[in-house]
């Protein structure tokens, strides 16, 4: 087109966003009770153990020990 000189456009319209819709504020229903747990320890929750079966556990866990021990040193 002859007649018309060239636009030149400097910033693109957009659209407007709509506001955010914010989240409801939360309803306090009074006081409330919390009570605390124990943590578990480093091997998690323990059951507890009879004396026999503690000791049981211990002889064969140190009867386990000296095998590996026994193997490792080539020993008979």
């Amino acid at each position: 087109m002859p007649g018309k000189p060239p636009v030149t456009v400097t910033h693109a319209h957009r659209p407007k966003r709509p506001p955010r819709k914010r989240a409801p504020a939360a309803k306090i229903a009074g006081p409330t009770i919390v009570t605390m747990r124990a943590k578990p320890g480093w091997f998690g929750a323990v059951p507890d153990l009879t004396e026999e079966e503690h000791r049981r556990r211990s002889d064969a866990a140190d009867a386990l020990w000296r095998e590996l021990v026994r193997r490792a040193t080539g020993k008979a």
